[in-house]
């Protein structure tokens, strides 16, 4: 099943990662991936929908705030093709 989140769900969590990464610490980190929404979301397929979000996910984990993401319930996201 592929899925991610309603663009404006994604755009929420977004911000909140970025919130996340512009946190100063010792190590820099990478800027989480950007989301395909607003204009993207109409150009991108459901596939890169899906493998963006997926991105998100693993980036989150690896960078310690996966609670960002982990907070959301099944209403947040759509069902792509």
């Amino acid at each position: 099943m592929l899925r991610c989140p309603r663009p404006p769900i994604w755009a929420q969590v977004h911000g909140e990662l970025l919130s996340f990464y512009r946190h100063p610490r010792s190590q820099p980190i990478p800027e989480p991936p950007v989301p395909l929404i607003l204009a993207s979301w109409n150009f991108a397929s459901d596939e890169e929908k899906h493998h963006r979000w997926l991105e998100t996910e693993r980036w989150a984990a690896k960078y310690g705030c996966a609670e960002l993401i982990s907070k959301l319930g099944d209403d947040d996201f759509v069902i792509l093709d």
